[in-house]
């Protein structure tokens, strides 16, 4: 019998301190009557977890040991924000509230969450090969309505080796085999401030009296937590003692009872409301598999191959709900939607209209390229669906060479599918600032141009209009299906070379090891997509699949050494 208890905090702070020249953006922030500008902002964020923790273990019987746990968490979240910002100062040089000739706007933002919880688990494995494992936990959640706050889910998982079990199955091929089983049920609570929607203050007075607005959404006083059911069956296999294994896992997820904003009229006096509906799947396989092809007395060769495959489908919304949008572009030309019916982060936008039909008017096939009387595609009139941001698979390969006190290790990372849009390509095609805008002007600005390939709207011939370059790519802008790109990447994520100094060399330094290692990190990169890295172009948030200006990632090259005592 054990018990453990530890409370601490992750604390973080950011400061941002902005100072404007008068001149800035042309005025874009800053009041050009006046000597300059600037913007405070200042965030704090506290995270304190204090948690109890009791251990037991028993053999019941000679074959059969028991594991239990039972444990408690208080969990306190807050986080502040205050900002103090004027677009004039007084005396150019000095930013200090004292200095401002405009008076300062003020902002000022406090949150609270607190989470109690209680949770525990029991495991029985008898004759050290077959676990069953059961869990479970309560948590109480201040973001959701008083009294219906409390929610409590479980899991059971098994597993059992059958090698164990069965020894004869075990051979000079197969080393080892284990099947293994889990149902589970996680649940999850809402943002702060959910349940009603209230008054923010305006910094600005009225007639010497404050100002005060109405929130734009309405929220849901009943929300329920949200809920996902996942199952997972898996099997790990070792062969050839230990010189190959597989770990092979499927699954399945179903989330319901989401919380999110849906549009609603304008008439209601707002524009969002907040839901508790709808539902959504996972389902895939992910496989893991270890070879070493090569063992020697001083040479080693290790190569891991993972591989994983997601289909993810929005089920349902609410009644009357057939899309919701998570995100809008910079210009309102393309969006990202949860579309029922389709993958979870559909791309909407405008795109460029095509033969549809055979009506015997056209000289072109069906699916070409409609261009107008000036030589340019037509736009669509509405958004049409340019993909889903979910990748057709994921995977990763690494190898590693040992030889002696030396080794050598390379990683790749590989993702194939999934689109995103790129407003990089979408403004540099239309400002004319990049490489590919140099078609149609390789002799000068308007020599040879451009003859976009295409049937006539009007006339139902083959396109042969003549058009600049600057005409062709600024008359592209409005439609993203140019800049809507295959996401699909390899890349180089790590190459590694490592020494170990041998123990003689490492007692000279009164220490038991020495390692050095040159490492880089992110060092070549195979894409389609033209300009940027598109890994960027996906974050932990629901807005993912738009990049704008995204730095790629850092190449790095790094040397270390690592002391043993």
């Amino acid at each position: 019998l054990s018990a453990s208890l530890r409370s601490g905090s992750d604390i973080f702070r950011y400061n941002i301190d902005q100072r404007f020249d008068p001149a800035f953006l042309n005025g874009a922030f800053v009041n050009q009557s006046y000597q300059g500008g600037f913007s405070f902002i200042n965030d704090y964020r506290n995270e304190h977890n204090t948690e109890l923790l009791i251990n037991a273990s028993n053999n019941v019987m000679d074959n059969l040991v028991l594991n239990a746990m039972l444990g408690g968490n208080l969990r306190r979240e807050q986080f502040t924000t205050t900002t103090t910002q004027t677009t004039g100062i007084s005396v150019a040089g000095i930013y200090n509230v004292s200095n401002a000739a405009i008076t300062p706007t003020l902002g000022q933002f406090a949150s609270r969450r607190n989470m109690n919880s209680v949770f525990g688990s029991i495991s029985g494995t008898f004759n050290n090969y077959w676990t069953v494992e059961a869990t479970g936990r309560n948590d109480v959640s201040s973001t959701l309505p008083k009294g219906d706050n409390s929610y409590f889910y479980p899991s059971v998982n098994t597993s059992f080796v059958l090698t164990d079990a069965v020894p004869s199955l075990q051979s000079g091929y197969l080393s080892f085999l284990k099947l293994r089983a889990s149902w589970a049920e996680v649940g999850n609570d809402a943002d702060p401030y959910q349940l009603a929607t209230t008054f923010a203050g305006n910094p600005n007075k009225f007639g010497g009296r404050p100002q005060f607005t109405l929130g734009n959404n309405l929220l849901e006083p009943n929300l329920k937590p949200e809920i996902t059911n996942s199952t997972e069956f898996g099997v790990e296999a070792g062969f050839l003692d230990g010189r190959a294994s597989i770990d092979f896992t499927t699954y399945s997820k179903e989330t319901r009872n989401q919380i999110y904003l849906v549009p609603v009229s304008p008439t209601t006096g707002y524009a969002n409301k907040l839901l508790n509906a709808g539902k959504m799947q996972n389902k895939g396989f992910e496989a893991l598999l270890n070879v070493t092809p090569v063992q020697l007395t001083n040479f080693t060769w290790t190569t891991t191959l993972n591989y994983g495959q997601n289909r993810n489908k929005v089920v349902e919304l609410s009644q009357g709900v057939d899309r919701i949008i998570l995100g809008n572009g910079l210009f309102g030309d393309v969006r990202v939607e949860a579309t029922q019916g389709q993958p979870y982060g559909a791309i909407w936008g405008y795109g460029f209209k095509y033969v549809e039909a055979d009506t015997g008017i056209y000289a072109g096939k069906l699916g070409q390229l409609l261009v107008s009387n000036g030589g340019h595609p037509v736009h669509t009139d509405t958004m049409v669906y340019h993909g889903s941001i979910q990748p057709k698979w994921t995977g990763g390969l690494s190898n590693t060479f040992t030889y002696k006190n030396m080794s050598f290790g390379a990683l790749l990372d590989v993702r194939q599918g999934g689109r995103l849009m790129s407003y990089t390509n979408y403004v540099g095609e239309y400002s004319g600032v990049l490489e590919s805008t140099l078609k149609g002007r390789e002799v000068d600005w308007d020599n040879p141009g451009i003859v976009v390939p295409g049937i006539n709207i009007n006339t139902g011939v083959a396109n042969a209009a003549n058009v600049t370059a600057e005409d062709y790519f600024q008359n592209l802008f409005g439609s993203v299906e140019t800049t809507v790109y295959d996401a699909s990447y390899i890349k180089l994520r790590e190459l590694r070379f490592g020494y170990d100094l041998s123990r003689n060399l490492a007692s000279k330094f009164k220490a038991s090891a020495v390692s050095i290692a040159l490492t880089g990190r992110n060092l070549w990169l195979k894409t389609d997509v033209p300009n940027i890295d598109p890994e960027f172009a996906y974050s932990s948030g629901n807005f993912q699949g738009i990049e704008y200006a995204f730095p790629g990632n850092t190449r790095s090259f790094g040397f270390s050494v690592r002391v043993t005592p």
